[in-house]
């Protein structure tokens, strides 16, 4: 029975699950043999003790079965890169990037990508809180002026208003005659 000569130790990205035949599991089974087109018409069958693997060439197929169309050859998604198929269940690939280029499909600039991914520039941070306290500085000073000429303009030497109400200069006693003494008889 199969099932129960199966070897998962030689189970890998491309090895795959077969087994031994035989009463005591001795012998391995040939996949490539047993089955003509284990690796598709595309591939090349290579049998490994207790499992196989195929080998997809440059035939523009991937995958365990070599079944599936390879990106890298159908639809030369990297850009600026040389294209690794990692195809096993599902198309896939790999891009190796050449330098200054970066991205699933080196199609992204590294010095661009690098600003981009350094957050948010303090220089957003800075210069509005500089040009907020510009501003209030700026406020604060023209406030200040205005209300130093307001009180310098009620300040100062003269202000009849003032030396009236405090401290009259005409002083009345020379300009009234005092009223003649009466006497008393």
């Amino acid at each position: 029975d199969m099932s129960t000569c199966v070897n998962n130790a030689y189970l890998n990205y491309y090895l795959f699950l077969s087994g031994y035949e035989g009463d005591s599991c001795e012998l391995d089974i040939d996949e490539c043999v047993v089955n003509n087109f284990a690796c598709g018409k595309a591939g090349t069958c290579e049998n490994l003790p207790g499992t196989y693997r195929c080998t997809c060439g440059n035939s523009g197929k991937c995958g365990y079965h070599c079944a599936l169309d390879d990106p890298c050859e159908h639809e030369k998604p990297c850009v600026h890169g040389s294209c690794i198929s990692q195809c096993t269940d599902k198309p896939d690939y790999l891009c190796v990037c050449e330098d200054n280029w970066t991205g699933k499909n080196c199609s992204d600039l590294k010095v661009a990508l690098s600003q981009a991914d350094s957050g948010i520039n303090i220089l957003y941070i800075i210069v509005p809180i500089v040009l907020i306290l510009l501003t209030a500085f700026l406020i604060g000073m023209a406030v200040l002026v205005n209300v130093a000429r307001s009180k310098r303009a009620t300040r100062g030497t003269y202000s009849p208003s003032a030396q009236e109400f405090c401290n009259p200069r005409v002083e009345l006693d020379h300009v009234l005659k005092p009223p003649p003494e009466e006497r008393l008889i």
